[in-house]
């Protein structure tokens, strides 16, 4: 079913998808979460987590910090995979969850393509408690990044 998904994807996500997944075989994991694509979508060279928080005139140098040292904290705390280089990746449950709702959010955008902003918003939306706990510290919020979305997005037009 998750497979489905990417289709839909624009090459931002596949992108934050593709530096999530370094980022899972570097710590030794083999459960994709949606933390691991939060760390792809904060890594990209331009990244729409970092363009928000400059249209919404935080750190952005702070927010990326603050994301990434929550989400390798949380990481390095889970059991390591053993064995070669043979790792088997799993996509966590919620990562389906958290597609359908970017792709609800796609849909009331009239999107035809599942984006990173979607993806995004999804993700403040998510009961996963660290990435919770991460955006509440940052003080992003729903509301605050569409409006930072909307507003990058007159700008493009």
């Amino acid at each position: 079913m998750f497979q489905k998904f990417l289709y839909q994807c624009t090459e931002k996500v596949i992108q934050a998808l593709n530096i999530g997944t370094l980022e899972l075989v570097n710590l030794r994991q083999d459960i994709f979460t949606s933390e691991f694509l939060l760390l792809g979508l904060t890594q990209q060279e331009d990244s729409v987590v970092l363009a928000v928080a400059d249209e919404l005139k935080m750190d952005r140098a702070k927010l990326k910090n603050q994301l990434l040292d929550r989400i390798y904290e949380r990481q390095t705390l889970a059991a390591k995979v053993e064995g070669g280089a043979n790792i088997s990746i799993k996509i966590s449950p919620e990562m389906e969850a958290l597609f359908e709702q970017a792709e609800a959010i796609s849909n009331l955008l009239e999107d035809k393509y599942i984006s990173a902003g979607s993806i995004f918003l999804a993700l403040l939306q998510t009961d996963n408690e660290v990435l919770s706990y991460v955006f509440a510290e940052s003080g992003l919020t729903v509301d605050r990044v569409r409006d930072a979305l909307r507003g990058r997005a007159r700008r493009a037009s």
